[in-house]
């Protein structure tokens, strides 16, 4: 059966990297098949789930929603061998093109009556598997904090999310992901409400909520979650309805401004941007027994800032990692800036010519709860800034103890050395391979 799977597959594969696609050879294929719904126990495999992740799809996920809709029309039965055939189709596009096409995809299959739950020989007997959660939540959190793959986790997150509605019996066709926002104008903000309590408050320079926030955009109902993850969910919102409240008056100064971009500056802080020119600063907040509240500012969106003319007192990675001490190159996703007069986040966003460059973003200190690996070195004597095709690509900070280099990096995040050898050049991809001398991280005092 195995073999009979591997020919149908690398025959579809072939025809499918051709522009445009000749359908009619693909479905000759499917229809000499002496049967479409062969499943090998051993391998646990379909031929329409071995395709989509050995089909190649990356940067092609788009053809997928035909391909599945050409299995079906060629006898492809989802609810074959107890429903195997359509739950291992589900679980095959979490490894399959990695964008949001793999919804629509799990749509078709969803609506053809594909279980979100499913049992293989490898299920213990008599406990109920888990099967498309299980493989999302698999892959979820190596998305999140390894591959940091921000898009796409966001795309499981929604996967997830109809996964749960199709299980109760809801409408998993509205949920959707954030990008169906982009370019519709905000018009409403809604918080739950516990009696007379509300979920969303004021402290100090921003703003917290306990539980997830809906932000309306037209009739698209863009869940924000304490974790900082955003899933398009009428479901939620229809679930909620009674305990809602407006707090639209929070958000006056983004209301009709259509949303225009959202950039992750690590896995758990990240801007929405707005066509007025403002960003709402979100970050997530670790407040023990693994519960996290969500926290966030209205910012103007200020690209003129000068890394070389701030103050700096200190900076600070993230915490909760770790590092060996005969580490001497260091990497960060972003670098908070704390100052005399303000505090910013130096992180990267793609540039030209494929590579990335630094940006600066002013933040209130309170929003940068979780920076609290403190780099030892403070107050640098002189700060350089090193332009690559007009981006800035590199930072020299000069101390003492040597110079700190902090280098924009398309694949490492952001790159530093301490070292007492002062390099001329920094156009390069990466930081020069010298040795660099080991530094002590410090717990900084909130």
């Amino acid at each position: 059966m195995s073999k009979v799977i591997t020919e149908a597959v690398s025959k579809l594969s072939k025809i499918t990297k051709h522009t445009p696609v000749n359908w009619d050879a693909f479905d000759a294929v499917l229809g000499r098949l002496e049967d479409i719904n062969t499943y090998n126990e051993q391998n646990e495999e379909t031929i329409l789930s071995e395709f989509i992740i050995q089909g190649d799809f990356y940067n092609r996920g788009a053809i997928l929603v035909d391909i599945v809709r050409h299995f079906l029309s060629c006898g492809y039965d989802v609810l074959a061998n107890e429903g195997i055939n359509g739950g291992l189709a589900l679980s095959a596009l979490c490894w399959s093109s990695y964008d949001q096409h793999i919804l629509e995809a799990a749509k078709v299959l969803m609506n053809a009556g594909a279980p979100v739950k499913y049992h293989t020989k490898n299920d213990e007997p008599g406990k109920e598997s888990d099967g498309l959660l299980e493989s999302i939540s698999w892959i979820l959190s190596g998305t999140w904090m390894v591959d940091k793959d921000y898009g796409f986790a966001n795309t499981l997150e929604t996967y997830y999310a109809m996964a749960e509605a199709n299980l109760a019996g809801k409408d998993f066709n509205s949920i959707d992901n954030y990008f169906s926002c982009i370019g519709v104008p905000l018009t409403a903000v809604s918080a739950l409400k516990n009696g007379d309590t509300i979920s969303l408050r004021n402290e100090g320079n921003i703003s917290i909520y306990t539980e997830p926030v809906i932000m309306w955009f037209g009739n698209k109902p863009l869940v924000v979650s304490c974790y900082t993850d955003f899933v398009v969910n009428p479901v939620h919102a229809d679930d909620k309805k009674a305990d809602l409240t407006d707090v639209t008056c929070v958000f006056s100064s983004l209301i009709g401004s259509a949303l225009e971009e959202v950039q992750y500056i690590g896995p758990t802080i990240c801007y929405l941007g707005f066509s007025n020119g403002k960003r709402l600063l979100l970050a997530s907040r670790d407040i023990g027994d693994s519960k996290r509240i969500g926290t966030f500012e209205i910012r103007a969106d200020n690209n003129s800032m000068n890394i070389e003319q701030l103050n700096i007192q200190c900076f600070c990675g993230i915490n909760g990692r770790t590092f060996a001490s005969t580490v001497t190159d260091y990497s960060e996703d972003a670098i908070a800036l704390f100052c005399d007069d303000t505090d910013y986040l130096l992180y990267l966003r793609p540039g030209t010519a494929s590579k990335s460059k630094f940006c600066l973003c002013p933040c209130s200190r309170e929003l940068l709860t979780e920076f609290t690996r403190q780099y030892p070195l403070m107050y640098p004597a002189k700060t350089s800034c090193v332009y690559a095709k007009n981006d800035l690509s590199a930072v020299r900070l000069d101390y003492a103890e040597g110079y700190l280099y902090m280098k924009a990096t398309e694949y490492n995040g952001i790159e530093l050395q301490l070292s007492d050898k002062l390099y001329d050049h920094l156009e390069s991809s990466v930081l020069p391979r010298e040795q660099g001398k080991h530094m002590e991280f410090i717990e900084r005092v909130i």
